[in-house]
């Protein structure tokens, strides 16, 4: 009985030698000390729950959040294909079912993001994540405020008075009561139904930053501002600054003569400056060629930089910046809110290593852009 148990034993504690054996060699070896971890296997991983801010509601039955999510893991098995075994670090994937947003102007929407910390070698040549390293892939659906931003309007100095504004109790500005955006990126290409912008690059850099605006089919969702649309409100709002501006030294004289007198004794000549930013503005509107005034905006125009510059021409900015509407034609408002009528895909990646410690980030964005199926992206959109 006694030789059994022995035997017993015996048995046990050889399968537990083998077991530990087998996982040993069935493991990846960490290969610590070492700069450069680009071929250690990541993989894919749920990084949280659903993150959704509890102070900012959508209104009850807009949306389907089982069909919202169903459209999420879409997005995420097409990352998966385009890099099913990540290296040089995980792939942490959240999904985000707000339907909500900071500003009520921008349209409702969902994301995935997927975030890739890259690995480093610890005390003990352990391999662990980084956090926060810049690389990361996001698709925005029906939501396009991470790609622009809206532009603040001018205030006149010494008063909170705003220009441009479309009603007073916002702070942004808009032309012909459409509110404005700012594009600080660079159009690549477009197909019809993808526009493709990067960030400014120069000579033959590779960028870092991407975004793919997968949209209706010839149906854009910006239009650019025109130099013309803008200088035909702008010689307004020349004079509704300037209204506002002497109303203010003038009440301000009359309450301190002193502070205020050589700032009063000035008006004259702020007139005669006003007179001729105008000059320049009804030149340029009236001599310039219809290609030149269709041109797009970079920036607006500084109202007090115009009055004491010594130009005799307008001159405009030309470079990545351009300033945009959204085509409010293009959203089909009475859709529930989880049927993507849009989808951003942002892609970060610095892509200048292709061979050294930081490759693993090369890869990632070359695994995305090459593999992504953007054409079955395009197809959930609505129809």
């Amino acid at each position: 009985m006694k030789s059994q148990n022995i035997h017993k034993v015996s048995i046990l504690l050889g399968s537990i030698l083998f077991v530990l054996v087998f996982n040993s060699f069935g493991q990846t070896a960490s290969p610590c000390p070492t700069d450069n971890l680009n071929n250690y296997p990541g993989t894919w991983k749920h990084f949280s729950g659903y993150s959704a801010p509890g102070h900012l509601k959508a209104e009850p039955g807009s949306y389907d959040k089982t069909a919202a999510d169903a459209n999420l893991q879409k997005l995420l098995d097409l990352a998966k294909k385009a890099y099913p075994k990540p290296m040089g670090g995980n792939a942490n994937f959240t999904k985000h079912l707000d339907f909500s947003n900071v500003y009520d102007y921008l349209p409702f929407g969902h994301k995935l993001y997927i975030g890739h910390p890259g690995f480093v070698c610890t005390v003990g040549d352990k391999v662990t994540e980084t956090f926060e390293t810049g690389v990361y892939l996001g698709f925005h659906i029906n939501n396009y405020g991470p790609f622009v931003f809206p532009v603040n309007a001018p205030e006149v100095p010494g008063t909170e008075q705003l220009i441009g504004v479309i009603d007073e109790s916002d702070i942004f500005y808009g032309i012909n009561g459409k509110r404005v955006f700012l594009i600080h990126e660079n159009f690549v290409s477009s197909n019809g139904w993808m526009d493709h912008y990067t960030e400014k690059i120069y000579q033959d850099e590779i960028p870092r930053q991407q975004w793919y605006i997968i949209r209706r089919e010839n149906t854009p969702l910006f239009s650019y501002v025109t130099r013309k649309e803008y200088l035909t409100q702008f010689r307004e709002e020349i004079k509704t600054y300037t209204d506002i501006y002497m109303r203010h030294v003038a009440d301000e004289y009359k309450k301190y003569p002193e502070s205020y007198r050589q700032t009063y004794d000035g008006l004259d000549d702020y007139r005669k400056r006003v007179q001729n930013a105008i000059r320049l503005v009804d030149d340029y509107l009236l001599n310039k060629s219809e290609d030149e005034l269709g041109k797009p905006l970079s920036e607006l125009i500084h109202f007090e930089v115009l009055l004491y510059s010594e130009d005799t021409d307008l001159k405009f900015r030309e470079d990545r910046f351009h300033l945009a509407f959204f085509n409010e034609e293009y959203l089909d408002k009475k859709l529930p809110l989880h049927i993507p009528q849009f989808i951003i895909v942002e892609l970060s990646a610095p892509a200048h290593d292709k061979s050294g410690s930081d490759a693993w980030k090369y890869n990632f964005r070359n695994k995305m852009m090459e593999g992504l199926d953007f054409k079955a992206i395009h197809d959930m959109l609505v129809k």
